[in-house]
Parts: structure tokens; sequence; C-alpha cells
């Protein structure tokens, strides 16, 4: 997140314009991208610079010596936490009313007794390898969706990534395959598809012997906002088509 607020204007980065990764590409679509150079944020002269902590808190820390009103945010770090996110960021805004709407909202769909079918032997895999350590957002969302994540039952670093004999061994009936370029960096999902099916390291794989392999955006499985019920409706409707 680096949003950029002026008086008549907002502007934000290049990654909201991501489909795969934004929940508001199509609203950001015609909004300016200022990226994280100080002088090139100076020249709008913004009231306030919203930035997630990480890469963005050296900048805040640089803006911030030159009179720049900036607010760095954590990020949540369980899905639970989403609604106080949302307030918190309507607090900043000045939008307390409209932000305390969303957040009931999110606070429902997660109230909600539902019972979705369970959707067993799934590996999350991104263009670097397998994912889903425990407890992290992608963990937490798949359990909120009865997805079995068998990458939560081994012991690996956030950051890191299961490689394909780690894969083997948990022997998938279901893969996600995360769609996300990186801005081009990564190949196309329907390409590591295609590769992920033909690998002959993976046929004994019931997920590949069945064809139980899925594109998911990477937005479905990672997000912070009131966007996660939308996300998480559309990863049932994907997974259910896998049983």
């Amino acid at each position: 997140l680096l949003l950029f607020v002026t008086l008549d204007l907002t502007l934000t980065d290049k990654w909201a314009k991501e489909d795969d990764l934004s929940n508001c590409s199509e609203i950001v679509k015609d909004i300016p991208v200022c990226e994280d150079n100080i002088e090139h944020i100076l020249q709008y002269q913004p009231d306030l610079v919203i930035v997630t902590e990480g890469r963005g808190t050296a900048l805040g820390n640089m803006l911030d010596s030159v009179g720049v009103k900036v607010c760095v945010l954590r990020q949540p770090k369980k899905i639970t936490d989403i609604p106080d996110f949302i307030r918190l960021v309507g607090s900043i805004v000045q939008k307390d009313y409209e932000a305390d709407l969303m957040a009931k909202d999110v606070e429902k769909f997660f109230e909600k007794q539902k019972t979705h079918p369970h959707v067993s032997g799934v590996v999350i895999l991104h263009p670097n390898g397998g994912i889903g350590q425990k407890n992290t957002m992608g963990d937490e969302i798949c359990q909120i969706c009865n997805i079995e994540n068998l990458a939560a039952t081994l012991n690996f670093a956030q950051g890191s990534y299961l490689g394909k004999e780690q894969i083997i061994g948990l022997n998938p009936e279901r893969i996600i395959v995360m769609d996300w370029s990186f801005g081009g960096q990564h190949k196309n999902a329907k390409i590591r598809k295609e590769e992920i099916l033909a690998d002959p390291a993976y046929q004994t794989l019931p997920a590949i012997k069945n064809k139980k392999v899925v594109i998911v955006p990477m937005k479905y499985l990672y997000c912070t906002s009131q966007y996660v019920t939308v996300n998480l409706e559309n990863l049932l409707k994907i997974m259910q088509t896998t049983i």
C-alpha cells in the first residue's frame, strides 16, 4: 500500500493497477502512479502519505524528515484483525463512519456459521515453490474456507519455499497455482499450470492424475482489506470445482 492524498488528487503505486494482486485495479486505473521516490512525491505536495511497514518504512522516515505528514501502517497478521485495520485506515483519512460500516460487514461475514464442503489435500504453488506456512494469512484463509493446507504441516521459515521433493512428499490431491507475475518477472500462471501438469516428477500425484490444478489470483490468498469477503467467496467457488 502506497497512497498519496492531496486536496484534489489521490495517487497510488503501480501494484494497485495489477488485477491479480489488487482488488481496486479498476477503480484506480485512471489515477496517476507515483513511485516511492521522495523527489517525485514532493512534486505533488501531498497532505498525507500512507505506506505499509517494511519497504515503506524507510520512505516514510525520509518524508517525515522533510516535513511531510506520513502514516506507516502495520498490516494485519491474522484474518480476524482486518476489521480493526479497516477502522484504523478510516480514522486516518477521516472516514470513520464509512470505515465502520465496511468493518461491520467483514465481521458479519466472519461470524456466519457457514458449512463449506471440506477441500482436502491442497498445496499452494508460488512461482518460486510451495507456500502456506502455518499461521500466515494464506493459511488462515484456508482454515476459514475449510481448505486443508498441507504446507502448514511442515516447519519452514517465512519467506522460504517448499522444493519439488517436499511437494511430492505431501502428495497433494489438489494444487493451487498462485497467479501474479510480479510485474512480469514470473511466467504467466496458465503457462506454469501446463508445465506443472506435464512435469515428469509430478505424474504420480493425485492432483496431476485427476487434473485438479486450478489458478487462483494472489489477492484471494493475501488480502487485508474489506475486499476479503468477496475474495473468499471467489476462492470457495474455484475450490468447489475440484471436489
